[in-house]
């Protein structure tokens, strides 16, 4: 209820137009969708314009309301889903924790209402972390499916989120050798659903057009401007000249590119690695090209106050025994590995908060294990009892 009424209060001050200007390339998409538009468009993930055509097919064309209004369910769900994973991580009052960070969150609350994949790929992450977990802990293969359709969903609405899964795929597979055949058939389970959907897609795509490339060039136009744009490379060691165009190229290029300038300037080329990767998780948002009434100083500042011990209270979280270790290594790489791709290329704040849910659940972690509530001890008084790891 705190988070269904923060979110539409939030969305009750939005006016019937975009935040932000990227917005207008994923409308383009949903109005070919209708079939209300003709010429090419930018190739976006089809899931988000898809979710966008639905509110104007609902609302009309040009209501961008309908489409807030449409994915404020996701918002909402996205709290019960951090309950779900913190319960299941610790217990219940980890779960309420974390579920009331996530209700009052600044940032998961903005993005309810944002035009913006954001708030879907979210969602998606969420429940693909969740039913990670539930698997590992139930191997069935229903599960393992469901898995698989969330991975779909979720490479449909970002690619970025092959470096989640990666981390997330790994942690399944060494759990194998400890959950053994029933985790691998629904793991089996998993990869068919994915590949069923995903072959034919894709075979679709290369009917109407190559668009494979795209997001390896969309990166590299992003890396291109953080080496040359003086407003964001002053911390960065490995720059181009001012004059030089960006020249995508194919991935085996694109790498091998890349390795030439690590190996020339090894120092260089890790310290800006190492300064994207810290700057990821700057609690002051920055290097905001859009300017609104949501990114002025004083709203900023509340986003790093709000962060700040979220930041510091997940680092602690990670060590807390009152859960697995092996489940609090899965929700730190999810963060790692979302950080680390970001980290090769350009680093802001949008970009962090779909894995703030795992950071919530693991500043929950903490302040569990930190505040027991009705237990006292008195100074050198040793304890009798010993705390287990819930299951």
């Amino acid at each position: 209820m705190l988070a269904a009424v923060l979110r539409i209060a939030f969305l009750l001050t939005k006016r019937n137009t975009p935040s932000f200007g990227d917005t207008a390339e994923y409308e383009a998409v949903a109005m070919h969708f209708l079939g209300l538009a003709s010429g090419p468009t930018l190739p976006r993930a089809p899931a988000y314009p898809a979710l966008m055509a639905l509110g104007f097919l609902i609302g009309g064309v040009k209501n961008y309301m309908a489409i807030r209004w449409l994915q404020l369910p996701l918002g909402i769900a996205l709290v019960e889903l951090v309950r779900r994973i913190a319960t299941h991580v610790a217990g219940p009052r980890a779960g309420i924790i974390a579920g009331l960070a996530a209700a009052v969150a600044p940032t998961l609350v903005f993005v309810s209402s944002m035009l913006y994949p954001t708030s879907l790929y979210t969602f998606l992450l969420a429940a693909i972390t969740l039913a990670a977990l539930r698997l590992e802990a139930r191997p069935r293969l229903l599960t393992g499916a469901l898995l698989g359709l969330l991975i779909v969903l979720g490479l449909l609405t970002d690619t970025v989120l092959i470096a989640p899964l990666v981390a997330i795929g790994l942690w399944l597979l060494l759990r194998t050798r400890v959950r053994g055949a029933d985790l691998a058939r629904a793991l089996g389970a998993a990869l068919v659903t994915i590949l069923l959907i995903l072959l034919p897609y894709r075979m679709i795509g290369q009917q109407q057009g190559n668009r494979s490339q795209v997001f390896i060039a969309k990166g590299q136009w992003v890396l291109h401007y953080a080496r040359t744009d003086s407003s964001v490379n002053q911390y960065r060691k490995v720059r181009l000249p001012l004059g030089e165009k960006p020249d995508p190229r194919p991935l085996p290029e694109f790498l091998h590119h890349e390795a030439q300038l690590a190996i020339e300037q090894p120092a260089a080329y890790l310290y800006d690695i190492g300064f994207e990767f810290g700057h990821f998780f700057a609690p002051m948002p920055d290097r905001i090209q859009t300017r609104n009434m949501y990114n002025q100083p004083n709203v900023l500042l509340l986003g790093a106050i709000y962060f700040t011990p979220v930041l510091l209270l997940s680092f602690i979280g990670l060590f807390q025994v009152d859960a697995r270790r092996d489940q609090r290594i899965l929700l730190a790489g999810i963060i790692c590995a979302t950080a680390g791709f970001y980290a090769c290329f350009f680093s802001q704040t949008r970009y962090r908060i779909p894995i703030e849910p795992q950071m919530l659940v693991l500043a929950a972690l903490a302040v569990n294990s930190l505040w027991k509530p009705g237990q006292t001890r008195r100074v050198g008084e040793a304890s009798s009892e010993i705390d287990l790891p819930h299951r």
